[in-house]
């Protein structure tokens, strides 16, 4: 038996896309629970939202979570697919969790007013918890991946920008 004094937080967003592309959240939960309070309340939560994709950062997932999810989720009858976040350590959380604020300005994110906790962590970050936070960053980067994936070459990148300022008849000149 775990004693809950000596738990870390665990953070469990549930998100969806609408066909404007906006991310919405749709549950935030944040409080320290043990690994079976955690596994029960994602497939809770799975289960209430229909939903099978379960993504969690590599490291805890496959070490922790992953066979206790699996194992309970068969004991349930619940279809999950799971899917890991590996994170690239050369990127501090902080500057990943900042990466969100032009989603949410820009109205690509949006939240409720029911959820307090990640309502209190957008407000106090970076200064106190940010469980929920660095869980909807993981949710933003699944959702909007890059559009480009390998990077352009200098003729490209001339041949963009000269594009960019020419007009439809320059186009179709070339």
């Amino acid at each position: 038996d775990v004693c809950s004094s000596d738990l870390d937080y665990s953070a469990v967003l549930i998100t969806g896309m609408d066909k404007q592309k906006t991310l919405w959240v749709l549950e935030a939960t944040r409080r320290k629970m043990a690994d079976v309070e955690l596994v029960d309340t994602i497939l809770e939560m799975a289960a209430s939202w229909k939903i099978t994709d379960v993504i969690s950062e590599e490291v805890v997932f496959q070490t922790l979570l992953r066979p206790l999810i699996e194992q309970a989720a068969i004991r349930k009858g619940i279809l999950v697919n799971y899917q890991t976040v590996k994170r690239n350590t050369n990127i501090k959380k902080e500057f990943r969790i900042r990466s969100l604020m032009p989603y949410i300005q820009g109205g690509r994110i949006k939240m409720q007013p029911r959820h307090l906790d990640l309502l209190s962590e957008m407000r106090r970050f970076p200064k106190d918890h940010d469980d929920l936070l660095d869980a909807l960053t993981t949710a933003a980067e699944k959702s909007f991946p890059p559009e480009c994936t390998t990077p352009l070459t200098t003729k490209e990148k001339r041949e963009k920008a000269k594009n960019r300022w020419a007009t439809d008849e320059e186009r179709s000149e070339e």
